[in-house]
C-alpha cells in the first residue's frame, strides 16, 4: 500500500465516522423532549408553542411551570423533573410513571432553594413502549393538577 490510498482509505473512514455521528446525534435529538420552564400567565386564551411545536396552554394560577425533561434509549426512560415543593408530589410522579408501565429502578430527589425538588428518576418500559411526549404530558398534566388542588 502507498501513502496515497492509505490516505484515501482513512478520508473515506473519517465521513463514514461523520455520517454515523450525525445518525446519532439526530436519534438523540428526536428521543430527548425538554418542556421549558415558564410562567403562566392568567390570560386563558394565550398559547405559547415551544420549538418542538408541543402547545402550552396558560392557566390562571400564577405558579410556574414544572420543568421536565424526558430521555429514552432502547427501553431505558431516563426523567429530570424541577417542581414546586407539595406534599405527596412523589406520590403523583410516580403513581403517573406506574399508569405508563415504567418500572422505576432509581430515583433521586433534592430539594432545590426553599420551595422546589429537583427529581432524577432512571426507568424501565415494561411490556408496551411510551413516547418521550406522552410521558410529558402526563406527568406535567398531573404535576399541575397536584399544584392547584393546594
Amino acid at each position: 500500500m502507498d501513502k496515497t490510498s492509505v490516505l484515501g482509505d482513512t478520508i473515506e473512514y473519517i465521513k463514514h465516522l461523520q455520517e454515523r455521528l450525525k445518525t446519532v446525534e439526530e436519534q438523540t435529538e428526536n428521543q430527548t423532549m425538554v418542556v421549558k420552564k415558564s410562567q403562566i400567565v392568567e390570560d386563558d386564551e394565550n398559547e405559547n408553542e415551544d420549538e418542538d411545536g408541543e402547545s402550552c396552554s396558560s392557566t390562571s394560577y400564577g405558579q410556574p411551570l414544572p420543568e421536565i425533561e424526558t430521555r429514552i434509549s432502547d427501553k431505558s426512560v431516563y426523567l429530570k423533573i424541577q417542581c414546586e415543593k407539595l406534599k405527596g408530589v412523589l406520590v403523583t410522579i410516580l403513581s403517573v410513571l406506574e399508569k405508563l408501565n415504567l418500572a422505576v429502578r432509581n430515583i433521586s430527589v433534592m430539594p432545590f432553594g426553599s420551595s422546589a425538588l429537583d427529581i432524577t428518576i432512571t426507568a424501565e418500559m415494561q411490556e408496551i413502549s411510551v413516547a418521550a411526549k406522552d410521558i410529558v404530558k402526563n406527568l406535567r398534566s398531573a404535576l399541575l393538577q397536584a399544584a392547584s388542588g393546594n
